[in-house]
């Protein structure tokens, strides 16, 4: 019997060419977004989802799942709670 992994599901907001897609995406303990997105698996899978115009004005689909092609992906960044490190930038 399979075992169900341990993870959380994190929000995020995907760009690609033409919209901006709004959901959540599971990940295991052990690994990081990043990880996620090099891994050998073809799509992400993105549940809870919104499709938005790229202005962000537009909703232009909500569902329950989505399978994102990762060859679209152009920018990916964390949402919400799981934003808390701002980048931080010294002058030397």
């Amino acid at each position: 019997m399979a075992t169900i992994p341990e993870g959380a599901r994190i929000d995020v907001e995907i760009w690609t060419d033409t919209q901006r897609i709004h959901g959540k995406v599971f990940v295991p303990h052990d690994k990081r977004l990043s990880d996620c997105l090099n891994d050998a698996t073809r799509f992400l899978s993105v549940t809870d989802v919104k499709i938005l115009s790229l202005d962000a004005i537009d909703t232009l689909w909500e569902g329950t799942y989505l399978a994102v092609n990762k060859s679209a992906v152009n920018v990916i960044r964390l949402l919400g709670d799981h934003d808390v490190e701002k980048p931080t930038f010294e002058v030397g």
